[in-house]
């Protein structure tokens, strides 16, 4: 539970720096899937506040351990200004 609570920390101290860019889910409309895997699904959506359609990716918390889903984050980051490379534009969180 404790390294929960590490990556938790990392997160909202992310997007406090603007190293990450936090969204509203309700941002997101027309939501489709595409298509799934054990650990979450990628959905296509119409992102309003950019006029734009955008892939979202989504994690099943059950099987993907926030250290993960850091773990990527930080791996596209890193490689965001190649061309050759889907970007990441930032992270938001279902609304329950």
């Amino acid at each position: 539970m404790a390294t929960n609570k590490k990556y938790i920390e990392w997160l909202e101290n992310s997007i406090t720096n603007k190293y990450i860019n936090h969204f509203e889910y309700s941002e997101f409309q027309d939501l489709q899937l595409i298509g799934n895997g054990a650990f979450g699904e990628v959905l296509h959506a119409y992102w309003k506040n950019q006029g734009c359609y955008v892939a979202l990716k989504s994690f099943n918390t059950n099987k993907t351990t926030l250290k993960n889903i850091a773990k990527e984050i930080k791996l596209h980051k890193e490689v965001d200004f190649h061309s050759n490379i889907i970007r990441i534009f930032g992270i938001t969180s279902e609304e329950t």
